[in-house]
């Protein structure tokens, strides 16, 4: 069913199950580095950075296709890519936007750890290249859209 979430002020002081959700992101949790709404902008811009600088890349009108072995990095930012709508969906119907934070964190992770595992603008092989940017694309375009059902308002540089 369609969801529409609209938090123009953001969120603040919401109770998760894993304790309060602010701007600075979950009190009550281990305190992992990188759980906070900055790191998600951080890997937000790292990705735009990369597609700028990425020569003659432009977005795929038509679903790209490559013969290669997914790293498990690849295949653990496809799996979340994948969970969006049903995150945000389960969020909403439970009313439990750290649901959300959660995923956004968890995305974010993923993402920096596949940064850190494969090449992406040094690849060689042009087609392993494009898909590598596509999935930086998508995993930009999940994130920007989490940081706006969140009510926090995206740069493009930091």
């Amino acid at each position: 069913f369609p969801v529409t979430i609209q938090c123009p002020q953001g969120i603040q002081g919401i109770q998760g199950i894993q304790g309060e959700v602010g701007p600075q992101g979950v009190k009550g949790d281990k305190g992992d580095k990188g759980d906070t709404g900055p790191f998600v902008m951080y890997t937000y811009t790292r990705i735009r950075s990369i597609l700028r600088q990425a020569e003659n890349w432009q977005r795929p009108t038509e679903n790209v296709s490559v013969d290669m072995t997914l790293s498990s990095g690849e295949v653990q930012v496809i799996k979340l890519l994948n969970e969006y709508e049903t995150t945000i969906e389960n969020a909403a119907r439970e009313y439990n936007p750290a649901a959300i934070c959660k995923y956004a964190l968890d995305l974010a992770k993923a993402y920096n750890r596949l940064y850190n595992e494969v090449s992406i603008l040094k690849e060689s092989n042009e087609s392993i290249k494009k898909f590598r940017l596509e999935l930086a694309d998508s995993t930009a375009t999940c994130l920007k859209s989490i940081l706006s059902i969140l009510g926090i308002e995206v740069v493009e540089r930091m």
